[in-house]
């Protein structure tokens, strides 16, 4: 309901883009102590069928658990963007911070997380950034997660889930940024844990973001293959 909402905003008098995107990603979350862990995730996107790549994410962050289902978190992230998939032309750097809650009702599982970010871009080629403003990026997700089946095999038992859920972005200081709207993100696909430490998942990321130009809008279907690694420290 809300991306019908968003999408029939920017219904009259734009022009929309399509394209195909591939994400690879992995994700890290490694428990130290009893209220902190360290979440750290690299990826690599592709797009046209893996034909061309577009950025790369390296990504990491602090987590104090305030309860159980409550948690903060503050890290930084680089993120380059390549030229017709050669060489990085653009380079990103972001601090976050957020707030998540988890919570079950019923049949599902639900997580949301509220971050912020402060986004800055240089080109690399140049000492000078493409701007001398950050431009401040809220994101609010709401994600849920319905268990459906589990087996055994070997000595683990696999389990098998559907994750689906939305994620809104939207720029704070829109005297900077071309749009107050920065893009929407419809999640749906397919879970497996395979073990205490692993579960792997395949989503399918229905995308529609803003441009700098007025009026012009990029529709993105995005192919996810995700891999999650917990590892424990404390035992």
């Amino acid at each position: 309901m809300l991306f019908t909402f968003i999408s029939s905003g920017f219904s009259q008098q734009k022009e929309t883009i399509h394209e195909n995107q591939q994400w690879l990603q992995y994700y890290n979350k490694l428990h130290f102590a009893e209220k902190w862990s360290l979440a750290t995730d690299l990826g690599l996107r592709f797009k046209n069928g893996f034909d061309k790549k577009t950025r790369y994410i390296a990504r990491t962050g602090l987590i104090y658990y305030l309860s159980d289902k409550l948690q903060i978190a503050a890290g930084f992230a680089r993120l380059g963007s390549y030229y017709q998939g050669q060489e990085v032309k653009v380079i990103e750097t972001r601090p976050f911070q957020s707030l998540s809650m988890k919570h079950h009702q019923g049949l599902f599982n639900l997580a949301q997380r509220l971050s912020m970010e402060e986004r800055s871009f240089k080109n690399i080629n140049s000492d000078t950034p493409l701007s001398t403003d950050i431009t401040l990026r809220l994101r609010y997700r709401l994600m849920f997660n319905i268990p459906l089946t589990s087996f055994n095999s070997g000595s683990s038992t696999k389990k098998i889930s559907l994750n689906f859920g939305n994620e809104l972005f939207l720029n704070a200081n829109n005297d900077i940024a071309a749009s107050t709207f920065d893009q929407n993100r419809v999640i749906l696909g397919p879970a497996i844990q395979l073990n205490k430490s692993f579960k792997a998942s395949i989503i399918y990321q229905y995308q529609y973001s803003s441009t700098p130009i007025e009026n012009t809008y990029k529709q993105t279907s995005i192919l996810r293959m995700n891999l999650k690694h917990n590892l424990d420290l404390r035992n």
